[in-house]
This record gives C-alpha cells, structure tokens and sequence, in this order.
C-alpha cells in the first residue's frame, strides 16, 4: 500500500538464542515476503505409519 513503511529484513542471527529473542518480539506474519516454499518428501515408511495411524 502507498505510504506504508516496508518492514526490515529478516537479521542475520550469531545464536539460536538471539534468534530466539528476535522471534519472541517479531511476528512472522510481518516477514512473508522473506520465505520460500519448500518442498519435502517424506521417509516412505514413515509416510505409511502417519497415513496408518490417520486412519484409526
């Protein structure tokens, strides 16, 4: 939108805990434009256990 400040990038974290600090103050939401989907496949034999234990 017009005249809406652009938020900041996301920072460059040294530590899992100043990472941590940073998230625990920032919503996520405010960074979408940061990620990239990502596509995973799973083990297929964990892949049968979920889809096994989905249909209990």
């Amino acid at each position: 939108m017009k005249g809406e400040a652009e938020m900041p990038k996301i920072p460059d974290f040294k530590t899992a805990e100043e990472e941590a600090e940073f998230w625990e103050t920032h919503s996520v939401s405010d960074y979408w434009d940061e990620f990239e989907p990502v596509k995973e496949e799973l083990d297929p034999k964990l892949k049968a256990k979920i889809k096994a234990r989905a249909n209990l």
